[in-house]
């Protein structure tokens, strides 16, 4: 099977854009559309991820994702479908913190994210 194969689930991301400023001059951000494609996400079962953002400090990875090589950057937002997103295997959309970005074996054919679940709120 392919890599391309393995890819089950779809994504898509938001990136964070200056869209002005306040009545203070401090800059105001918005999140915009920036990419959509295939992935394949695997949450951490039974096992504690500790992965270094990029201030520094250690934080705990929910899920890891596997995806070709693209335009995508830790601070951008990420939301997969398609299962394995969580207790609940479901096609429904599940938002992701990006944690850290590398190149999956050094080898410059794929890119794997440690992601953070982002819980929706409860009502």
């Amino acid at each position: 099977m392919s890599f391309d194969g393995l890819l089950i689930q779809t994504f898509r991301t938001q990136r964070r854009t200056l869209s002005g400023t306040d009545a203070y001059g401090a800059p105001i951000y918005t999140f915009a559309a920036h990419l959509t494609g295939k992935c394949r996400l695997q949450p951490h079962r039974g096992i504690v991820a500790e992965v270094v953002d990029v201030h520094g400090n250690k934080v705990i990875s929910t899920h890891r994702c596997y995806l070709r090589r693209v335009d995508i950057t830790v601070g951008d937002k990420i939301w997969v479908s398609g299962g394995y997103g969580g207790p609940d295997i479901s096609d429904t959309e599940r938002e992701f913190d990006i944690l850290s970005k590398s190149d999956a074996a050094g080898q410059k054919h794929h890119l794997q994210l440690e992601l953070k679940t982002i819980e929706p709120e409860q009502e």
